[in-house]
């Protein structure tokens, strides 16, 4: 079904296209997969992978660009905006449209605040990873963004809800926070301890 749906957009794209567009290879990142007709389709087809992802967010970006080496693949860039915070979060499928992962990127006034992985279970949000950056060493070259890890933020989340929120600073692997040695390095910023951690 999910093959079948990208199938179509990229039938679509393509053959709408002048023959001097016909000359560029296939896989230019700088080409859209996206039109008014297939946002809908795109939403439920991250919809698939992730259930509750939600209607406030906006799509910001698509391409096909290298997800990993010499490989190929569809990137689905999405945004809001939440108190003065805009989140960016990628979903990237193979080109066979299967899942492959999501991470999120989060800004104020254009400067990155935070970023890191988002992980699944059951096809709904498990946890998001945010490395918190050291904010004297935040430099952007390139359009590339690099600075020094003071710690990592772990959102998790049931049913699609926030549920709490910790703080660790040299953790940067979730198995590591059910590690009996490592639970005074972990401190929990939001909500009940909702893993257990703490007890």
């Amino acid at each position: 079904m999910r093959q079948a749906i990208f199938t179509l957009l990229i039938f679509s794209f393509y053959s709408c296209q002048t023959q001097k567009r016909k000359t560029t290879s296939a896989l230019n990142a700088s080409d859209s997969l996206i039109t008014s007709s297939s946002e809908f389709k795109l939403r439920n087809l991250i919809k698939q992978s992730d259930i509750h992802f939600s209607d406030n967010w906006i799509l910001d970006k698509d391409s096909i660009e290298e997800i990993d080496h010499f490989k190929k693949g569809y990137v689905l860039s999405w945004r809001k905006t939440d108190n003065d915070v805009k989140y960016v979060r990628s979903y990237v499928f193979e080109l066979d449209s299967q899942f492959v992962r999501a991470y999120e990127q989060r800004f104020i006034n254009d400067t990155l605040l935070s970023q890191g992985q988002v992980e699944f279970k059951n096809k709904t949000v498990q946890y998001i990873r945010q490395v918190i950056i050291n904010k004297k060493s935040l430099t952007k070259s390139n359009g590339f963004w690099d600075y020094e890890v003071d710690g990592y933020y772990y959102e998790i989340y049931d049913s699609g809800k926030l549920s709490c929120i910790y703080k660790t600073v040299h953790l940067n692997h979730y198995y590591m926070l059910f590690e009996r040695s490592n639970r005074d390095k972990i401190e929990l910023t939001k909500g009940n301890d909702c893993l257990g951690i703490k007890k």
